[in-house]
């Protein structure tokens, strides 16, 4: 199983955030930098399992809805890929 390790720490915009989640789950290139295409990146260009996440508690209150939706963006891929060959699932320390 591929895992991973996506540290918010650090984070002071939404592009430090998406260039995190980039590095992580080691996205090509051409990932958008937003929503839509973390969604469309962690079904079609991420092999990564399980992802440990950290220092959300250190993000700044104007990025928090930010990284809660990208919370259930990978709550949602976890509920969707619990049964595949390549199940995604996370966890938050």
């Amino acid at each position: 199983m591929k895992t991973a390790r996506l540290n918010f720490n650090g984070c002071e915009t939404i592009s430090d955030i998406h260039k995190k989640i980039k590095k992580a789950l080691n996205f090509p290139e051409h990932y958008g930098e937003n929503l839509d295409a973390l969604w469309d990146c962690l079904w079609m260009e991420s092999d990564v399992q399980f992802l440990t996440v950290v220092g959300i508690e250190n993000i700044s209150k104007n990025l928090k809805s930010t990284v809660d939706a990208i919370i259930n963006i990978f709550e949602k891929a976890k509920q969707e890929t619990q049964n595949s060959n390549l199940p995604f699932d996370y966890e938050i320390i």
